[in-house]
């Protein structure tokens, strides 16, 4: 059978632990060997966490950084075509 996260604002994913916020993911992982885990780009930058780059769906790996969030921002989620507006 195959699992799936879901969605919400606390998404149940199918194995391995969580934290509430920012400070309680970034608490599990520091404790876990291995882990990894998602916390906003400011909060890493504010704590001097380690990250990675991202892959996005042009499949280019992209840095994150205030200026490429601030780019994503620009651009629309879902076509204009595609009936959500």
């Amino acid at each position: 059978m195959e699992q799936k996260a879901g969605n919400n604002t606390s998404v149940n994913w199918p194995t391995g632990i969580g934290g509430k916020g920012n400070e309680g993911v970034s608490g599990q992982v520091k404790q876990t060997p291995g882990a990894i885990g998602y916390v906003e780009l400011i909060y890493a930058l504010q704590n001097k966490m380690p990250y990675a780059d991202v892959k996005n769906a042009a499949g280019q790996f992209v840095k994150p950084s205030m200026e490429s969030v601030t780019a994503a921002l620009g651009q629309p989620i879902f076509p204009m075509t595609s009936g959500f507006r």
